[in-house]
Formats: structure tokens, C-alpha cells, sequence
């Protein structure tokens, strides 16, 4: 571990890290395609954080993506790191940071550090923490680069892409290959730190054997991602069998919990180590919103998977919303033969108030609503389950636009389009419609 004047370098950042590997396919057809990597070369991004009073935590999941984020509050994230896993044996991870005040970190080189023979500039080996404890200084930013070891340059074939989260920025452009990710001079600090590594490879042959189109199923399937919310047990907790029902017991405070649903942001139905019951707001630490992934998936890559997913519907229709790219597809047809109808940007539910996910049937519907309670209304709403709608943008009682954001997380759980794509759907979709929400 480094050190400077004493301090340890470990980054004093609050840090949503969340890690997608994305794959990309152009389609079938073409006389040229690219192919994500095979799955007994998938490289995993990991890592861990510092979080007090909780301690260390693992950055990592099976979906190759997870969260861990002190929420805004006053509970300090001392360190953080990553790696990679199942990489290549000349490939190595290096990082550095901007600290405010004290500036580029590394500054001398050690055992954790690599410098670059073309820049002389020092970076530091994963795993290795960035940034100082226990100095109350704020990454500004951050620079990440994949290097082949044998080269001292950057990985052919591969891109680590990343972008930095502030609560008065929101999250700004991705930045790829060593360059900078951050603010300077602002008097602002990371809050949270989104990562990605591409890989592609071309092919100049078209697939048709059965391994090919196995093969092409399921990188499809790696590029579709379950969009669970998971917060972090802010303090030893009761947990309920119903809102305001009895004790079925209690939940540890550092545990790592799934939300299902909420009750107008007080009561929160989370899954802790298979156990699932309720508890109330101040029991959680819910993580920032995600950026919405904008690598979308191409019309035969979309009817290819609800296809072999037999996903089934008792009308002609079909209804997937893909929370990770804030997309809502509409398929016609049956099933083993669905075909895409329609692509429509949407906005689901923010993370202190998430879209429920799993598979439901449209069951009413109406021209317009208001709520007392959220002090909004919208347009041409169709009920899935509960008090969970499709629906217009939000509007104000006296029915002017109130919000009209898309393609991000922005709603109080229900699914948002546009007024047209609303009027769209309230036309056309039967009651009975099968929706699958991930």
C-alpha cells in the first residue's frame, strides 16, 4: 500500500461502483460481424470499498454488476479498489486519481505502482487502494487503463470506458483509455464511479452452425442485465410479514438486501439472504441511480431472445421494459414467433422507489389520473400490477408537463413514455397482455 506524509492512499470517496461488462454484435447477415468475447474468456472487473462504520466490502457480483454507495449521509468511504478477473496473463489494470488540494496521486513509485515508459507518468497496480485516509480530501477524478504487460502499451482489442457521479453534476460523459474522468476546481467530490470493459472481435465469415447460434444466443444473453436494486442495512432493523403487520424478525446492520418494492418511499419489501419481508425507510441505505446503458440491442437480437425465452401472452402482443437501457419494446405475433412492433424510450422508477420486476398482464386502464400524495398526474395510464402504470410523462393538476424525462430513471415506480407512445399503447395493447419487466 502506498503512503505520503503517512497516509495511506485510499481514496476518501463516497463510490456507487457498477460494473457491466457489455458485449456488441452488429446483427446476422453481413459479410462481417462482431462477436463478444467467449465465456471461458470473460473478464470480470472487482474490487472492494471501505465504508465506516461498515467496513470492508466486496465490489462484486455474479451479474457483473453491483453497488456500494454511502448514499450522501455522513458514513465515510475510506478506500477503494478494483481488479480484474479471467484476463489475459499479459493484461494488467492501472489507475490514478485527483485528490483536491494535494492533486495527482501516485507520486513516487513503489511495489503498487507501474510507470509508463512513453509518459513517465506513475499509475497504480490493481489492486492497489487510491486515495488518503483519514484526511477528509475528495476525489476529483480518475484515470483508467487496461496495459498489455509484454508492451507497456494499452490493450488491442479491449476499452475500459467510465464516468464519474456528483449529486450537484449528475453523471458525466464517459471517457475511455486513460483519460479524465472528473471536476476540478469546483469544490465538488465523486460520489460514485461507473465502469465498463469492452471487447470485440471480428469475424469475416457469417455464422451458421449450431455452435455459432449457440454461441450468438448467449452473447445476447450477457448483454441482458437483471436491474435489482440492492441497498445496505444502514442499522440492526425489525422486519415485518406486511406494512405495519407483525415482527417475522430483524436484519443486521451491514447486510446486503434486495428491494422488490416500496410503499410511498416509508415502507421498502427487500430480500436479505432468502428471507423476505418489510422494513422502513430509515433501515436502508439505497444507493444513486445508475446510468442508463446505451449500448441497445438490435431489433434481431431483441425477437432472437423473446423468441427462445418462449415468452408467452394470452393476445397477440407482448410487452418487455428493459430497465438497464430505459427502453420499452412492444412484440406482435405468438410465441416462438414474435416480431419487434415498436421501440420506445421510457423512465422507470428510481432507485428509492424502483420499477417491481418480474412478469404481470395489463389488467385496466384509463384516459388520466392525479395523486393527491405524489403530487402528480398523467395521461392514458394502463395498470400491470398493483399501483404500478404505464403512463404519460408526469403532469401538474392543472395538466401542464410537470417532467418530461426519458431514457432514465425518474418516476415514483411506474413505467413513463411519451404522450404519444402513452396514446400508443392505451390504443393497441388488449387487457391480459403479457409485460416481463428486468
Amino acid at each position: 500500500m502506498c503512503k505520503i506524509k503517512g497516509a495511506q492512499f485510499i481514496s476518501s470517496i463516497l463510490i456507487l461502483s457498477i460494473i457491466h461488462i457489455v458485449c456488441c454484435w452488429t446483427g446476422i447477415g453481413g459479410a462481417e460481424h462482431v462477436l463478444a468475447q467467449p465465456i471461458d474468456n470473460f473478464i470480470k472487473l472487482t474490487g472492494s470499498a471501505y465504508i465506516q462504520p461498515y467496513g470492508n466490502i466486496d465490489i462484486m457480483d455474479a451479474s457483473n454488476r453491483c453497488v456500494v454507495d454511502a448514499m450522501g449521509l455522513q458514513n465515510r468511504l475510506e478506500g477503494v479498489s478494483f481488479d480484474i478477473d479471467n484476463k489475459p496473463d499479459n493484461m494488467m489494470l492501472v489507475y490514478r486519481g485527483r485528490i483536491h488540494i494535494y492533486g495527482d496521486i501516485p507520486k513516487q513509485e513503489d511495489e503498487n505502482t507501474w510507470r509508463d515508459p512513453a509518459t513517465g507518468e506513475i499509475w497504480l497496480k490493481a489492486p492497489a487502494y487510491l486515495g488518503i485516509i483519514g484526511e477528509r480530501r475528495g476525489l476529483e477524478g480518475i484515470q483508467m487503463r487496461l496495459i498489455d504487460k509484454n508492451t507497456g502499451k494499452d490493450y488491442e482489442d479491449y476499452d475500459i470506458k467510465y464516468q464519474i457521479y456528483t449529486g450537484d453534476m449528475g453523471w458525466t460523459d464517459k471517457v475511455s483509455n486513460g483519460r479524465f474522468a472528473g471536476i476540478t476546481g469546483m469544490g465538488l467530490e465523486v460520489d460514485a464511479i461507473s465502469v465498463e470493459i469492452e471487447k470485440e472481435r471480428k469475424l469475416s465469415t457469417l455464422l451458421t452452425s449450431s455452435r455459432s447460434s449457440r454461441q450468438y444466443i448467449q452473447d445476447i444473453e450477457r448483454q441482458i442485465k437483471p436491474s435489482s436494486v440492492f441497498a445496505m442495512i444502514a442499522q440492526d432493523s425489525k422486519m415485518y410479514g406486511s406494512i405495519n403487520g407483525r415482527m417475522i424478525g430483524t436484519v443486521s446492520m451491514g447486510s446486503r438486501a434486495q428491494i422488490i418494492q416500496d410503499r410511498s418511499y416509508f415502507w421498502y419489501q427487500i430480500n436479505v439472504d432468502g428471507k423476505t419481508g418489510w422494513v422502513k425507510r430509515d433501515a436502508l441505505l439505497i444507493p444513486h441511480d445508475p446510468p442508463t446503458n446505451t449500448q441497445e440491442l438490435t431489433g434481431g437480437q431483441l425477437e432472437t431472445y423473446v423468441n427462445y425465452k418462449r415468452f408467452s401472452s394470452s393476445t397477440p402482443y407482448f410487452i418487455w421494459v428493459d430497465i438497464d437501457r430505459q427502453l420499452t419494446y412492444i412484440f406482435k405475433g405468438s410465441t416462438g414467433n414474435w416480431k419487434l412492433e415498436k421501440k420506445m424510450p421510457c423512465a422507470t422508477g428510481k432507485n428509492e422507489s424502483p420499477t417491481i420486476r418480474g412478469t404481470f398482464k395489463i389488467q385496466d386502464r384509463g384516459r388520466w389520473f392525479y395523486s393527491d400524495r405524489l403530487q402528480s398526474g398523467a395521461k392514458n395510464w394502463m395498470r400491470f400490477y398493483n399501483s404500478y402504470l404505464f403512463h404519460s410523462i408526469a403532469f401538474d393538476h392543472r395538466r401542464n408537463i410537470q417532467d418530461d424525462t426519458l431514457g432514465a430513471r425518474a418516476s415514483a415506480g411506474c413505467v413513463r413514455l411519451s404522450i404519444e407512445d402513452s396514446e400508443y399503447l392505451y390504443e393497441t395493447i388488449p387487457e391480459g397482455t403479457t409485460v416481463w419487466i428486468n
